[in-house]
């Protein structure tokens, strides 16, 4: 592997610590059973599941961003005592996770399982079992399936959940791979793979690389010079505008469908990507470039959400960053976007919102 491949490489394994706990099996996260934010949600029950919780606490400044009459509670507490630990958000709002437990020194471990709440539901409930939990540091879901490691294995689950669990070829363990209307993965050597399904057959595209973000239809994969923009459909690819000439030691990146993101010294930068046009960077990012803290970024339509996240104790911080404006806002707690969905942890609960158009 050469050099700039290995620090890209190092850079996007890191940059997954904040949301893929286990992505090395010698890390270790933590949740507590209250979150970062200070403590449990206020007193009353939560609504029926599909409906909308009314009242449901919104850091300020978030209200303007999202539709606060209709945010989501979703229980961390599982049926078998351990807490929803979210790894992944689709754009309808399906919820991915594992499940962990923590022991009274405050270090917290896996146990095997993926955990799933659909569209509007506020529990998680089995999706399947996994056997060994270290490999669960990242999941994805889409239309195309649902994904998640196991060991050196890509596994992939139909939306249904009727079909037989399968594995997709070529992936190394170590590799991002993605989930929307088709399913993305880097395989061995830097192929870039694709399928419309996990039953499907996989195509092989004409590019070689780092996998780094994908945004339907456009995956976009890092090489020496500057990050590609492969279209998924057909194998062409073109230069990405907008950032720094060489792509190589900018991480993390993430794409929305008309966004892409990336930190480069120490700001947040976000791109038009019709236009190439830049926003206004963002500094200050939290416990940015502390070596106990893993950092990653999720992209939606509208709104950019940077999150660092301690590689073995339970505290994170987030910050969500809407370019059209140029406001920005803190969470004390990990958070993801996905498509017109926010959503973010507090204390026993994550909270689902719809951002605003």
């Amino acid at each position: 592997m050469d050099e700039p491949r290995h620090l890209v490489l190092a850079g996007v394994l890191l940059s997954a610590l904040l949301v893929l706990p286990g992505c090395a099996p010698a890390v270790r996260t933590s949740s507590g059973a209250s979150g970062p934010s200070g403590g449990p949600l206020p007193s009353g029950g939560p609504g029926p599941s599909g409906k909308p919780v009314a009242g449901a606490p919104v850091p300020p400044g978030l209200d303007r961003l999202i539709d606060r009459d209709g945010v989501i509670r979703i229980r961390r507490p599982l049926p078998d005592g351990s807490r929803l630990l979210a790894l992944g958000l689709g754009t309808d709002g399906t919820v991915l996770g594992a499940s962990e437990v923590v022991d009274p020194p405050g270090i917290g471990a896996l146990r095997h399982g993926v955990w799933r709440a659909g569209p509007g539901e506020r529990e998680a409930r089995l999706l399947r079992d996994t056997g060994k939990p270290w490999s669960l540091w990242r999941m994805a879901t889409g239309a195309g399936g649902h994904l998640w490691p196991w060991g050196e294995r890509l596994r992939c689950l139909d939306r249904s959940g009727r079909q037989p669990v399968r594995s997709l070829p070529g992936w190394t363990g170590r590799t991002l791979f993605f989930s929307g209307r088709v399913l993305v993965w880097e395989a061995e050597g830097g192929r870039l793979m694709t399928a419309r399904g996990c039953a499907d057959a996989p195509r092989l595209l004409p590019v070689r690389g780092t996998l780094v973000a994908f945004s339907h239809p456009h995956a976009f994969v890092l090489r020496e010079g500057p990050l590609l923009q492969v279209d998924v459909r057909t194998g062409g690819s073109t230069a990405v505008r907008g950032l720094p000439a060489s792509a190589a030691r900018v991480e993390p990146f993430d794409a929305g469908p008309g966004l892409l993101a990336f930190v480069h010294r120490d700001a947040l930068r976000v791109v038009d990507r019709r236009t190439g046009r830049p926003y206004a960077p963002v500094g200050n990012l939290p416990r940015r470039g502390a070596a106990d803290f893993g950092a990653g970024l999720s992209v939606g339509t509208r709104i950019v959400v940077y999150s660092a996240r301690h590689i073995d104790r339970d505290v994170s911080e987030s910050l969500v960053y809407d370019p059209r404006t140029g406001r920005t806002v803190a969470l004390p707690g990990e958070a993801l976007a996905a498509g017109d969905r926010l959503l973010w942890r507090d204390g026993d609960h994550y909270l689902l919102a719809r951002v605003r158009p």
